[in-house]
């Protein structure tokens, strides 16, 4: 017997958790939209799931390159200040 999580059933509870926790904060037009999205999304996400999986592996590389190249030039523009100073 295999135990494990279907990831289908854990994505729904967990954007029906986030949307009822919006709503709980109170019944108004805004609460309710944003957790409209939240289900909206994942029911997005089980649609194109394939397509946002290469997309996200196609460009993660990338962000965290840019990222971690942005960070170090930050921290060099940043402590370049503070020797000026």
């Amino acid at each position: 017997m295999k135990y494990g999580i279907d990831k289908y059933n854990f994505i729904f509870v967990l954007c029906a958790y986030q949307a009822f926790k919006v709503i709980k904060k109170g019944a108004n037009v805004q609460n309710i939209l944003i957790g409209i999205g939240y289900i909206t999304v994942a029911a997005i996400y089980f649609k194109y799931e394939s397509i946002i999986k290469k997309a996200i592996y196609k460009i993660l590389p990338f962000l965290i390159f840019y990222t971690l190249l942005g960070l170090l030039f930050e921290s060099f523009v940043e402590t370049l200040f503070e020797q000026i100073k």
